[in-house]
């Protein structure tokens, strides 16, 4: 239910002392980023994770809709598809272990629910 913790899974480049203590044990199932995540995080992680895709892509598809043109409506709109394609590649790639990849994209997830949270207060609060 709640998984077996962060990095029990997982590779270290920094040598033998400091990879996951059941990476043997899995190391072939891990081919994309859902065991990964399944096993280091449990279900609940897995449902924190789909809540939070779910939540950046609501902000921003409302950004898109709220947003009076420039490039918050533009970063908005295209942050929607970036956010269904990563959603979509946890199957399919080991997503997590790409840091650059992950950097990337939470900062533009940040950008929009703030975006998403300034438009929310300027509507009506």
């Amino acid at each position: 239910m709640l998984g077996l913790g962060i990095g029990s899974v997982a590779n270290s480049s920094l040598g033998p002392r400091f990879v996951g203590r059941y990476h043997d044990l899995f190391e072939p199932f891990m081919r994309n980023a859902f065991p990964r995540l399944f096993l280091e995080l449990g279900i609940l992680g897995l449902l924190l994770i789909a809540a939070i895709y779910a939540k950046t892509l609501g902000d921003s598809v409302r950004v898109g809709r709220v947003a009076q043109g420039g490039f918050v409506h533009g970063f908005a709109l295209g942050w929607t598809g970036v956010v269904a394609v990563m959603a979509v590649a946890i199957f399919y790639k080991d997503i997590v272990a790409l840091t650059s990849l992950s950097y990337v994209f939470w900062y533009g997830s940040g950008l929009v629910v703030s975006a998403g949270f300034v438009s929310t207060r300027s509507d009506g609060a």
